[in-house]
């Protein structure tokens, strides 16, 4: 292992742990690749907290710091999730480790990513309007860690700034990537739900909850559309992402309206529901994940779904 680098920075406290590694390396002119080397981690191996220790001495950033900030993947019981920032995921396509996704403004004037954008379903930068990038305007080619610098395509071209709208994302992925920032700030979101009428009992919701709830009300663009089995997996573009946000704030706020579940049973991925409440992140979520499987579909999950986890008996929330 080499010694640390000459010049080392301190993270920022909403910054990005894959963003940051790539900030630290990039103003010592060197690379990723130089840093996984360096710390005896694999060609192209993606980083992550087991290396927090090696990453650490490398960068001189605290280890527990990166191991915070970078995902970590738990397999309990052959069942994986992945930690980041304390929150537990269940559905490995609501995080970006792959193909990041980026606000130009906010790379240009701030230099660094912030953590939020490595979540899939925020979709927009909350400071300036837009919507994440997750491809180079000049070469059109997706976005990666492994490039020259946080502002910088591999083509070689910085990204392009989009102009801002103050009145985009207002249907919806502005909504939800505000409420995700709040989330991972530890920011409380009673307020946001009030003032864009979603569901007040959403107030105390785990962040992977959250998400899989824009998840399962967003993805069917069409009543009894059929759900995918690669539904919790498979990777979607920006602007994917956009369309599910926009949907499920919609059929959000029509729960927030009128309280009827049944309603809206024909446009939610039942199957996402399930999983919220078979695998919750915290007992509020399962207990969220059964009251809106009850509403919509009129039953109790089955208690097979339970598996291995203790019996769902606890005193309900909404009672």
């Amino acid at each position: 292992m080499r010694e640390p680098l000459p010049i080392q920075v301190e993270p920022r406290a909403d910054e990005s742990g894959v963003g940051f590694c790539l900030r630290s390396v990039q103003l010592n002119r060197l690379s990723l690749h130089w840093l996984r080397q360096s710390a005896g981690i694999g060609y192209r191996v993606q980083l992550d907290a087991k290396q927090a220790i090696a990453i650490g001495h490398v960068t001189g950033c605290s280890e527990r710091w990166l191991g915070n900030a970078l995902p970590k993947k738990l397999v309990i019981r052959k069942e994986a999730s992945w930690d980041v920032r304390g929150q537990r995921f269940f559905s490995q396509n609501l995080l970006r480790r792959l193909k990041p996704q980026i606000c130009p403004h906010c790379v240009h004037r701030e230099g660094y990513c912030r953590a939020v954008w490595d979540f899939s379903p925020a979709t927009m930068c909350v400071r300036h309007g837009c919507y994440l990038e997750d491809a180079c305007a000049h070469c059109r080619r997706l976005l990666v860690w492994d490039r020259p610098a946080i502002d910088t395509c591999n083509c070689g071209r910085l990204f392009k700034r989009a102009p801002c709208d103050e009145k985009a994302g207002i249907d919806g992925p502005l909504q939800v990537s505000t409420i995700s920032e709040h989330m991972l700030n530890g920011e409380p979101i009673d307020k946001c739900l009030a003032d864009w009428g979603l569901p007040g009992y959403l107030a105390d919701i785990s962040l992977d909850g959250f998400l899989s709830l824009v998840q399962a009300f967003g993805t069917r663009t069409r009543a009894h559309e059929r759900d995918a089995p690669s539904i919790m997996s498979r990777q979607h573009r920006n602007l994917t992402w956009c369309d599910v946000s926009r949907r499920s704030i919609e059929r959000l706020k029509q729960l927030g309206e009128s309280g009827d579940f049944r309603l809206l049973e024909p446009f939610v991925s039942r199957c996402v529901i399930e999983r919220m409440v078979a695998k919750p992140a915290s007992d509020i979520d399962r207990q969220i994940g059964m009251h809106v499987f009850a509403g919509i579909y009129g039953d109790a999950p089955a208690g097979r779904m339970s598996g291995k986890r203790p019996a769902m008996s606890q005193a309900n929330l909404f009672e």
